[in-house]
This record gives C-alpha cells, sequence and structure tokens, in this order.
C-alpha cells in the first residue's frame, strides 16, 4: 500500500519565510562588508598585497551572491509548490 501525499504547506511558508529574511540580511551585511575592503584597498591600504587580498575577497563574495541566489530559487520553488498544493486542496472542498 503506498503512503498518502503529504505537504505541511505551513511549515513550508514559514521555513520559506525565515530562508528570505536570511538572505536578505547576509546580502546587507556583504553589500556593507564590501563597501568596506573598497574603501580600505582604494587608498587606506596600497600594496601589492591589497590587491591580491581584494581580488580574494571578491572571489569569495561572488560565490557568496550566487550561495544567496541559489537559496531565493529554492524558496520560490517552493513558493510555487505551496501554492499548487493550496490549488489542489481548493479543488478538493
Amino acid at each position: 500500500m503506498t503512503e498518502p501525499l503529504h505537504f505541511d504547506t505551513d511549515a513550508w511558508s514559514n521555513w520559506m519565510t525565515k530562508i528570505n529574511a536570511h538572505v536578505d540580511d547576509c546580502k546587507g551585511k556583504l553589500d556593507v562588508l564590501t563597501l568596506y575592503v573598497n574603501d580600505l584597498t582604494s587608498g587606506k591600504w596600497k600594496a601589492p598585497a591589497a590587491i591580491e587580498f581584494k581580488a580574494d575577497f571578491d572571489d569569495w563574495s561572488t560565490k557568496e551572491y550566487r550561495y544567496y541566489e541559489n537559496l531565493t530559487v529554492l524558496s520560490q520553488r517552493v513558493k510555487n509548490e505551496i501554492n499548487q498544493w493550496l490549488e489542489a486542496a481548493s479543488k478538493l472542498e
């Protein structure tokens, strides 16, 4: 016997809200950190090591932004799934 399908729309909606808040918070913090690094490496530190540090930071921050974009895509997928389940449930009522 197969198990019935189940999807807790409230729990997943809560997850989606938390992920979106996490992404917004982290992106904001990364934006501020980027401003600081740009400021420090544009005049307050002039040396070959500053250029290397800035390049390493830029590589890291690009990966972080991709991570946040991926979380946003996952959140949108969950939102679509929630909507599909709610629509299916409304047809059963």
